[in-house]
């Protein structure tokens, strides 16, 4: 569905969120991993401007996720 969209690297978090929308999902409380995934896939495929080309590790990509609990140091 995003083929031929693009996007600047400022907006992707704005883009993100409208399409875990188009699927399905609050994007401040995603509980459904399968449409999450399919909204990841879909999102993955806009064109990333403004970002470090691949050859500098720019794929445009920051995961963060909160530390589960029991993992680390207690």
């Amino acid at each position: 569905m995003a083929s031929g969209m693009a996007t600047h690297g400022r907006n992707s978090s704005e883009l993100f969120a409208l399409i875990l929308r188009r699927h399905g999902l609050d994007p401040d409380v995603v509980d459904d991993v399968a449409r999450a995934w399919s909204a990841f896939q879909e999102f993955v495929q806009v064109q990333t401007d403004g970002i470090e080309p691949a050859e500098d590790d720019g794929d445009g990509f920051i995961v963060q996720c909160p530390p589960m609990q029991g993992s680390g140091p207690p």
